[in-house]
């Protein structure tokens, strides 16, 4: 069996978003959490990312999907035990 351990994650507070026309891109730029401890306040900034719009269109149709497969999956969970 596989040992499947869950990556080390930087919970997102908050993003910013921009158009640059002049390139066709959007702009994202997260901030997150590095540390425990960190406050919302205190949150880190990412890179800018520059994605082309065909790049954001496949993230947003990505996000709706996986936000699908949780919503179903906490529908579908017994709230007390059977």
């Amino acid at each position: 069996m596989e040992n499947k351990q869950t990556p080390p994650l930087c919970p997102l507070v908050t993003y910013t978003t921009q158009a640059l026309d002049a390139y066709d891109t959007i702009i994202l730029r997260p901030y997150y959490l590095e540390r425990m401890g960190q406050g919302p306040e205190q949150a880190t900034p990412g890179p800018s990312l520059s994605l082309s719009l065909d790049m954001t269109r496949r993230l947003i149709a990505d996000l709706q999907i996986t936000l699908q497969q949780l919503e179903k999956a906490h529908y579908q969970k017994p709230s007390v035990p059977q």
